[in-house]
């Protein structure tokens, strides 16, 4: 639990309002002092992406027995299976056709 606690006739802002002095703490922050809190010796990392996370928790516990999980779609193997035929070739351009020249009887009355 926090160190601060809220009564119901309390305002429910004045316990944060305490805190806006303080510095941003980073997520990996929380998770070390919580590691060294707790003595935690095992965890596991939901999305670990380049592993940022995961290297400064080693780096500061080096007992630290961690599972990073994260989805990855690699491309789809060829395994086994007869070769794809190749392609077939283009197909040949089509001759250049002209208008047919329209003709139309003139217009002489007589």
């Amino acid at each position: 639990m926090t160190d601060v606690e809220l009564s119901e006739d309390s305002d429910r802002y004045s316990a944060i309002n305490r805190f806006k002095g303080l510095k941003s703490v980073q997520r990996y922050e929380t998770l070390a002092f919580l590691i060294w809190r707790n003595n935690w010796k095992r965890g596991a990392e939901l999305g670990v992406h380049y592993g940022s996370t995961s290297e400064y928790l080693f780096q500061r516990f080096p007992h630290l027995n961690l599972i990073g999980v994260d989805f990855f779609a690699y491309p789809p193997l060829k395994v086994g299976g007869p070769p794809k035929p190749p392609a077939p070739p283009p197909p040949p351009p089509l001759p250049e056709r002209r208008a047919a020249k329209v003709v139309r009887p003139s217009r002489r009355r007589g």
